[in-house]
């Protein structure tokens, strides 16, 4: 492709926007199911972020969840 520049900060960005919206879905779970059984928020994390989290994270990010402990995801 003539003229085409490959953008240089391309993985940098594109590992923010993934951070940012993985970051939302969690904060959204967190708001709704913190308090509740860890069984509760892996559902629901599941149902947000689909194959985007798996064990042991997905279970570690849950117990803290059911905890009322905020997350930041940090990648």
């Amino acid at each position: 492709m003539a003229g085409f520049k490959m953008n240089p900060n391309f993985e940098r960005d594109l590992a923010k926007q993934v951070q940012g919206s993985m970051q939302r879905e969690i904060d959204a779970v967190y708001r709704q199911y913190k308090g509740r059984s860890v069984t509760t928020v892996k559902s629901a994390l599941k149902r947000k972020l689909g194959t985007a989290l798996v064990e042991p994270s997905l279970s570690n990010i849950a117990e803290a969840i059911s905890r009322g402990e905020k997350i930041n995801v940090d990648l």
